[in-house]
């Protein structure tokens, strides 16, 4: 079959119907993006599915074909994976609540299933579900510095009784520490 293919259309002889294919990706052998397609592989994301396991069902375009769609933000498509992948999340919370709670599993098995999921949720969503760790050099969290000279002219009067109180206080500790001490 020669010619030019409308926009989106990969050209090659369907052999049942001896006309271009809607289907695109490898070798012209994977779905086109449609938005339908996209709304059906995010709600099943969110809804528990892997990426995998939707991936694999006839009309579906591959894990990798997805993600690229993601990457490349088809049609909208990156905020759409990434809303559906923090539903995912929210989901596999409510499933750490029931799994702990099922008294019929047996206890190890519990927690290999519960530390699974608060792993993958703690590297997937660390911002979300991570250790609280603030790293020098993150560009997210510059280190501050949270202290700056204050000049004695610029303090009010309350300000100033306060500074005296704290100064004779601490002289006070000072002078107890160096007795303690034989000094």
């Amino acid at each position: 079959m020669r010619g030019k293919a409308p926009a989106g259309v990969i050209m090659r002889a369907d052999a049942a119907t001896a006309r271009p294919s809607q289907r695109g990706g490898r070798n012209g052998n994977e779905p086109l993006y449609t938005p339908e397609l996209a709304e059906e592989i995010c709600r099943r994301l969110a809804s528990g599915e892997s990426l995998i396991q939707i991936c694999q069902a006839a009309h579906m375009p591959s894990d990798w074909t997805v993600r690229n769609w993601a990457i490349e933000d088809r049609d909208g498509f990156a905020s759409k994976y990434a809303q559906a992948r923090e539903a995912l999340m929210d989901r596999w919370s409510e499933e750490i609540v029931a799994i702990a709670d099922d008294q019929t599993a047996e206890p190890n098995d519990r927690r290999v299933r519960v530390d699974t999921r608060k792993w993958l949720m703690s590297k997937l969503a660390y911002r979300r579900y991570g250790d609280k760790l603030i790293h020098s050099g993150d560009p997210e969290n510059p280190i501050q510095v949270m202290h700056r000279a204050a000049r004695v002219g610029d303090l009010s009067p309350v300000e100033l009784e306060a500074l005296d109180l704290f100064t004779r206080a601490r002289l006070m500790v000072i002078e107890v520490e160096d007795e303690a001490e034989g000094k």
